[in-house]
């Protein structure tokens, strides 16, 4: 998936319109790809890595979602009165930095 980022001044575009006499169409400044955007989160942010598909996470920031899920988890129990689920999680991997 691609977005496509654009920012035309004001004054830019009702020039471009008065002289054609047409409105004028945006041009895109910048292209980037979703999946490079998320991969730049940083891994701290785990409770908004929770909303992203892990297709777009590197491997870090999947264990900080799990993290994330599961801090949800027992804190959902605790007020339930359900005690921790038994879930299993994803194995983590060592990672060498």
């Amino acid at each position: 998936m691609m977005v496509s980022l654009s920012k035309i001044e004001a004054d830019v575009l009702e020039r471009a319109s008065s002289q054609n006499g047409t409105s004028p169409s945006l041009v895109s400044a910048s292209e980037h790809r979703l999946t490079d955007l998320f991969r730049k989160v940083n891994p701290r942010d785990k409770h908004f890595l929770k909303y992203l598909p892990d297709e777009m996470l590197t491997d870090l920031q999947k264990d900080a979602k799990e993290d994330a899920l599961e801090e949800d988890r027992k804190r959902i129990a605790s007020y339930t009165g359900n005690g921790s689920r038994n879930r299993s999680r994803r194995p983590r991997v060592a990672r060498g930095r």
